[in-house]
């Protein structure tokens, strides 16, 4: 049985609107500026173009942080625009808790201090310099920094309409660099589309599912990806929040979608954590709730649709919330719904801290609803995952955690690869099976052992 990491990213920054990326994802205002400025090169120092220009991607992980502190600390220096909105990032931190977790800068203590304090900067900065790489390198080194992976599915994104910003590269752009990248790693990348449907309204939803139907008939891809944090929710879109005009028209944009893909078989993974990723934080990532997927997973002309929930709600939601979590919602779900699935991408098991407490939980969850055994999979979430040191070990301590909770040698395989296998469709007869030794052939590419062996 092969192992699948089936939730992945490998866009470059020429594929997001970054600044409103990171926005979006809950980064104060002035690390959006400070990512845009060094994504700009703007910064005098030459230590940019050193780090950008790194001749292989190893050389960014390896960039220690007093390095990256450098460059920070240089463009703050120069640049007030981004210190003033650090400055009030600091006074508001200042006025929620009392005493605030950074010292105000116009204390005579080092600006250093401030930023050390605030260790996200660091990491997010070598990541935007990751993200400067090609898309063909970029998968190359996800495929290196997991060896025993043996098929990648990588997620398309598309948020330009929601965030005041817009991406470089245009969505068929990105559809075209991605078949490259699948034709160079044969066997080893097979992406998801991304579909928005206020793209779709503007441009025409005919024009918008013609993009899709294309990518996975002729493209290599096998699936879609769908962002209801943006502001958007599976069905009944009346009631979306922040209020949507002309909601009945993303309805009609979503269903008609579901139809193609029960048609086709073609599977459809949606973000599913109520914080970060929104387009309104602390609001639209609620129409993300699992429970807005009821209503069209109870519609019998979409039975038959297979559905990845992503994250399965997020690790801190299930570890707050309990039995009322996402995570719980979802697995009570899977009892109603045969072909509705979920991820671990992201999950926080790298350290401790709370990985322990997360296990635990996950544990009496899986004791509940045993169905999870056959639908719960595995995903790295890579390159978001890339952000932290140790992201090289997600792979192993998931899988040795994962066996002290569910034991046997089936149960394993499931949630490394064969639960994986039967969500896309990589199954013996499959739509995306057959779709994919069709590309294989007609490509003159070698078929991977994972795809020969489903018969």
């Amino acid at each position: 049985m092969p192992i699948v990491d089936v939730h992945a990213h490998v866009f470059n920054i020429d594929d997001l609107p970054i600044k409103g990326f990171i926005e979006a994802h809950g980064w104060p205002t002035w690390i959006a500026l400070l990512v845009d400025k060094v994504l700009q090169g703007a910064t005098g120092s030459g230590s940019l173009n050193a780090l950008a220009d790194a001749g292989s991607i190893d050389e960014l992980d390896e960039q220690s942080d007093e390095d990256i502190e450098d460059l920070i600390l240089h463009i703050l220096d120069t640049t007030p625009e981004i210190l003033a909105a650090l400055q009030l990032a600091i006074d508001h931190d200042l006025e929620q808790t009392g005493q605030g977790q950074m010292a105000n800068i116009a204390d005579p203590g080092p600006l250093k201090s401030v930023i050390s304090n605030f260790k996200n900067a660091n990491d997010l900065v070598k990541w935007v310099l990751l993200l400067t790489k090609t898309q063909k390198r970029i998968s190359r080194r996800l495929v290196k920094t997991y060896k025993k992976i043996d098929l990648f599915v990588p997620m398309m994104m598309d948020i330009d309409g929601w965030v005041d910003d817009e991406a470089p590269n245009s969505q068929p752009h990105q559809v075209a660099i991605l078949q490259n990248v699948i034709d160079e790693l044969p066997g080893k990348i097979h992406p998801f589309i991304a579909y928005d449907p206020r793209r779709a309204i503007k441009e025409g939803v005919a024009a918008a599912l013609a993009r899709v139907d294309d990518a996975i008939e002729n493209r290599g891809f096998i699936g879609v990806k769908l962002y209801p944090p943006m502001g958007y929710r599976a069905s009944n879109n009346a009631e979306a929040q922040p209020p949507l005009v002309d909601p009945e028209k993303y309805d009609d944009a979503l269903r008609a979608l579901f139809s193609l893909c029960v048609t086709k078989g073609i599977p459809i993974t949606a973000h599913c954590t109520p914080k970060g990723a929104e387009a309104t934080p602390g609001i639209s990532g609620q129409n993300a709730n699992p429970e807005f997927w009821r209503e069209t997973l109870s519609n019998s002309d979409f039975s038959d649709l297979h559905l990845n929930l992503a994250h399965f709600g997020g690790i801190e939601n299930l570890i707050e919330e309990g039995k009322d979590s996402w995570a719980w919602k979802i697995s009570a779900m899977m009892k109603d719904f045969a072909n509705l699935y979920a991820d671990t991408g992201h999950h926080g098991v790298l350290e401790s801290d709370p990985r322990d407490d997360y296990f635990k939980k996950l544990a009496e969850l899986f004791a509940a609803y045993p169905v999870l055994e056959s639908r719960f999979m595995f995903g790295t979430d890579w390159h978001m995952l890339a952000r932290l040191d140790n992201h090289r070990k997600f792979l192993k301590i998931y899988r040795r955690h994962y066996r002290r909770m569910v034991d046997g040698d089936t149960a394993q395989q499931n949630f490394l690869g064969g639960n994986a296998m039967r969500f896309l469709g990589l199954v013996k007869d499959g739509r995306n099976a057959q779709r994919l030794a069709t590309y294989y052939a007609t490509r003159g590419l070698p078929k991977p052992d994972w795809l020969t062996d489903i018969g």
